[in-house]
């Protein structure tokens, strides 16, 4: 049986809606062992914000983003920057 009321309440609403990113920052970069590398990143819109995490094979990592990370680190170390 229902009652009928008139009462002030708040409650929290949780949707999904679709947007559009305008901008994206890596957050971390985590090794495990030569195993895998788990990667941190944050996508921005207007709307809001949302992290996401993705895992990659260190195999892939190292083909192609650790060279480049270790020549970064040799020229900053280089320039005293």
């Amino acid at each position: 049986m229902a009652q009928e009321i008139n009462e002030v309440g708040t409650i929290d609403v949780t949707m999904k809606k679709n947007v559009i990113f305008t901008k994206r920052k890596i957050k971390n970069i985590f090794i495990s062992e030569d195993d895998i590398c788990t990667i941190g990143f944050m996508k921005s819109s207007v709307e809001g914000d949302i992290l996401e995490t993705i895992v990659i094979p260190f195999s892939l990592f190292h083909e192609i983003a650790e060279d480049t990370l270790w020549k970064l680190i040799d020229s900053t170390k280089e320039s005293g920057k």
